[in-house]
């Protein structure tokens, strides 16, 4: 049976989802709008409501965490501070998410994922990462020989 530090376990996936925020951010940020998104009023009707940056930082944050649309929307409206740090003025649906999948092209997002991960790789070996004296703790535990015998017999 192993032993894990939950406490350092948990905040290393806080850490996690910080940097990967913060690295999407700074990666999407700099990018040109996709081919679809009206960025300029050309023609009539309504301007599009979200900008597509944040669209597709919760697009890959789905992607990363393996999450079900509806399961990203909720996540979104949970958190008003993730909005906000997407700059949204409000959480998008799962519909919006799902036509904006849709639209996406496929090499982009897989592009934009790939340079997130290589510059998390970056991050991980320098300060960012937990120093070796926090990592989580898995060793087996070791019982006395008496006792393994009595786990053998009640098994």
């Amino acid at each position: 049976m192993r032993k894990t530090n939950w406490k350092i376990y948990e905040k290393a996936e806080e850490e996690e989802f910080r940097l990967f925020l913060e690295i999407g951010k700074k990666i999407i940020w700099n990018q040109q709008p996709p081919q679809y998104w009206r960025t300029k009023k050309k023609r009539p009707g309504r301007p599009p409501a979200y900008e597509w940056k944040g669209l597709v930082i919760l697009l890959l944050l789905k992607m990363f965490y393996r999450l079900k649309f509806r399961e990203i929307t909720s996540f979104a409206k949970g958190f008003p501070g993730l909005r906000e740090f997407l700059e949204l003025q409000k959480t998008p649906s799962r519909s919006t998410l799902q036509r904006t999948m849709k639209k996406l092209d496929k090499t982009r997002l897989r592009t934009t994922n790939d340079a997130i991960v290589a510059e998390f790789k970056k991050s991980a070996n320098t300060s960012a990462s937990i120093p070796a004296e926090k990592q989580p703790i898995t060793t087996p535990l070791v019982l006395p020989e008496n006792q393994e015998e009595n786990q053998k017999t009640r098994l």
